[in-house]
This record gives structure tokens, sequence and C-alpha cells, in this order.
């Protein structure tokens, strides 16, 4: 019971980032992304909360007016709301029924064609045959 490992904890993040820079390096572009797309984002969500944002003028400052949902209920209320919406729900549908069958389709007829490009996939995974080598 007196044999027990002790570890110092002391020192022990530096010692575990020299040994694990490479791992830091390779997570690094994710967080970013992550951070540059998911959280600078939530700064701007502020503006549908103010009244009057002029595009260069800092999001929070001291003359900034807090409308709270105002600029909500203006908005539903509006006379084209049904049309905007309904264009929002159209352009989403047709991006799906763009974006998803047809690069399934593009690649169906691509397999279609392959055995013209059978020349060219055996080139590519053997390119020294028999009749290429260098040195005989």
């Amino acid at each position: 019971m007196e044999n027990v490992l002790r570890v110092n904890k002391k020192g022990m993040f530096k010692r575990n980032f020299k040994h694990n820079w490479q791992l830091l390096v390779f997570i690094a572009p994710a967080f970013l992304t992550i951070v540059l797309f998911a959280y600078v984002p939530m700064y701007g969500i502020l503006v549908a909360f103010q009244r009057g944002f002029i595009a260069g003028d800092p999001v929070i400052a001291e003359w900034t007016e807090w409308v709270g949902f105002a600029n909500f209920t203006k908005f539903f209320n509006e006379f084209r709301f049904q049309d905007l919406m309904l264009n929002t729900f159209l352009l989403c549908l047709f991006g799906f029924f763009a974006g998803f069958p047809l690069p399934v389709a593009v690649a169906l007829m691509l397999n279609a064609v392959r055995k013209k490009w059978v020349f060219l996939r055996k080139k590519q995974c053997h390119p020294l045959s028999k009749n290429d080598a260098p040195y005989r």
C-alpha cells in the first residue's frame, strides 16, 4: 500500500503540451472554423434587437437603442410576409432537389461511360506496365 505512485501535477500541462503539440496543431483549424462560423455571427445577431443600425457602426455602443422583439413583430405584420416565407421555402426545396439528386445523376452518368476510361484508370493505377518499363 505504501508503493503508491505520486503524480506531480505541477508542470503536467507543459509536459503534455510538449509531447502532443502535433495533435493540437492538427485540431486547431477545426477549432478556429467552429469559432469563426458558430460564435462570431452571434455578435451580429444583436443587430436584430436594435433600432436603426447602420453598417459600420459598432454593434454595442452607448447610443444603441434596444427595442427587443419590435423588429420581429414589424416583420411578421408586414403585408409581404407570406410571399417572403413562400419564396424562402420554395428556394429551400429547389436547392434540395438540385443539390441532392444532381450529383447522384452525374455519378451515374460517369459510371455509364467507364468502359471508355479503363485505359486511363489502368494507367493511373499502374503507371509502369511491362511495355513501359524504363529498364529491362
